[in-house]
């Protein structure tokens, strides 16, 4: 393929791809690229998220205008844009370039020798996660008035692949951050307001994370989130304790025995009975199982229990963001 070139109007920047070779990964909004900015005495890499033109949404004002709304106190644990642009009928964001992403760390990484090794590392992303998510659903600020503004959101599409990692050689040492919040949405509300935010989209975010109460309500809200994170906590404990690699793909492929008994025939955590009613995987039941015995006691079977709740099939009975806030930061040092 050519070299394709990009120019950013606001600041004359140009950066060049392969667009097979530089691809880093694309969904259903659009493609991210690895891009280079040559600045004659040394080279800049950086990420390029290129937006696909959809009839009846605008992806790239929705993630830009949820990610300026987070800007305004940045959290360490979110990954923001630098610029965002739109020429000749396309729509680019420009990123840091992470080192790579949970997804692939999960899936290429072999499992540590010893738990304790991770243990702390582990723990401390977790708790960094789970505060990020904290931000995004509920935050209070001060508009230019002074005056107190209650802040909500939700992310909605969280999954391996839009937990990125950052800043360390060795990836298992990486800080974790969110990305893509292309799915999301933050509004800000009076600041004595108990409005919710829900959404009303089957199809946002991947289906695979997804929760289940959208089929019984017909709608999502925060507690989505929670779900979609239960699953990925679930996959790094699988990581830790499964002997061998490959052990997060062949829990894919354990859930997807079930696929038939889901609307999306696909390896989802939860499934449907003949009424239409969900109930949780038996694959992930059975790995459930499966990590009580291997975490023993102490850190890893405190970790289990936590994630064990935020896979309760009524919303209601998850964890909020701020009691996991909690939980984690009490399991820092053990």
């Amino acid at each position: 393929m050519p070299i394709e070139e990009v120019l950013d109007p606001k600041s004359q920047n140009s950066f060049t791809f392969d667009q097979e070779q530089d691809l880093l990964g694309s969904g259903t909004v659009g493609e991210v690229f690895k891009v280079k900015h040559d600045l004659g005495d040394h080279v800049e890499y950086f990420a390029l998220k290129r937006f696909f033109n959809r009839a009846g949404r605008d992806d790239f004002e929705n993630e830009q205008n949820n990610l300026k709304a987070l800007a305004v106190v940045p959290h360490e644990h979110v990954t923001y844009f630098i610029s965002a642009w739109t020429i000749s009928n396309a729509s680019y964001m420009l990123f840091p370039l992470a080192n790579g992403d949970l997804h692939h760390f999960l899936t290429r990484s072999p499992p540590p020798a010893n738990a304790s090794d991770v243990g702390g590392w582990l723990t401390e992303q977790m708790l960094g996660i789970c505060d990020a998510i904290q931000y995004l659903h509920e935050y209070t600020l001060t508009d230019t008035d002074g005056k107190p503004i209650h802040r909500i959101g939700f992310h909605h599409d969280l999954k391996p692949a839009n937990i990125l990692l950052f800043s360390s050689s060795d990836a298992s040492r990486a800080t974790w951050k969110l990305a893509d919040f292309g799915s999301g949405a933050v509004k800000n509300l009076p600041i004595d307001s108990n409005e919710e935010l829900y959404n009303r989209k089957a199809s946002t975010g991947d289906p695979v994370y997804s929760a289940p109460e959208y089929v019984v309500e017909g709608r999502v809200s925060r507690p989505k989130d929670i779900w979609s994170l239960g699953c990925i906590f679930l996959e790094v404990l699988i990581w830790v304790f499964t002997p061998g690699a490959g052990a997060v793909a062949h829990f894919r492929e354990a859930r997807d025995q079930f696929s038939r008994d889901n609307p999306d025939n696909r390896p989802v955590y939860w499934c449907q009975n003949a009424q239409g009613e969900p109930y949780v995987n038996p694959a992930v039941m059975n790995e459930i199982g499966v990590l009580k015995d291997r975490c023993g006691e102490g850190l890893y079977q405190s970790i289990l229990g936590i994630v064990k709740r935020m896979l309760s099939l009524e919303p209601k009975e998850r964890p909020t963001a701020v009691e996991l806030c909690g939980e984690f930061g009490a399991l820092r040092g053990k």
